[in-house]
């Protein structure tokens, strides 16, 4: 009887420790880690996509503020930045105005890429973009508007390269 009791406990003992039967000891193995390759080889590769996405855009960015409504844009911002987009342009319809004109896109700068985010200074010359006034057709675009703008605008570069954010960088491109 001793002996019984004494190889059960050996037996409770090993299980516990890992060492005897009704444990595994041996751990899973690890998930094979997949490298995915980047989106863009270069940063000239990504810049020139940057650019593309931009400028396809700021076409219809211009074409929306004519019409106030954004929702051709959705293809190329994030959802978060469309939501963004959406209030201005609302804001904008519903102060009685809209924009006509096309948004010159001078040039192109990368600030830096990642593989996960694109930077991008764009240079945007405005002089041929109007503030016309619904009602009255009138043109209500500040005088004091500078010609250009220099805005640093941020890329996801997950399922596809949208844009996440635009800011004001300089009134100037120089």
């Amino acid at each position: 009887m001793r002996l019984l009791a004494a190889l059960a406990l050996a037996v409770l003992a090993a299980t516990l420790s890992g060492c005897g039967p009704g444990r595994v000891t041996d751990a899973p193995a690890p998930e094979p880690t997949v490298t995915e390759e980047p989106l863009f080889a270069t940063d000239a590769e990504a810049l020139a996509a940057a650019e593309k996405v931009y400028r396809e855009y700021s076409d219809l960015a211009d074409a929306a503020g004519a019409s106030a409504d954004p929702s051709a844009l959705t293809s190329y911002v994030t959802e978060e930045w469309f939501a963004r987009e959406e209030a201005g342009y609302r804001d904008l319809a519903e102060s009685g105005k809209r924009l006509v004109g096309t948004t010159i896109l001078t040039s192109f700068r990368l600030q830096s890429f990642d593989g996960h985010e694109i930077v991008v200074y764009v240079c945007h010359d405005t002089r041929a973009v109007r503030v016309i006034e619904q009602e009255t057709l009138a043109d209500v675009t500040p005088t004091d508007r500078p010609n250009e703008a220099l805005l640093e605008v941020r890329f996801e570069v997950e399922e596809g390269l949208r844009i996440a954010e635009s800011n004001l960088w300089s009134n100037s491109c120089s």
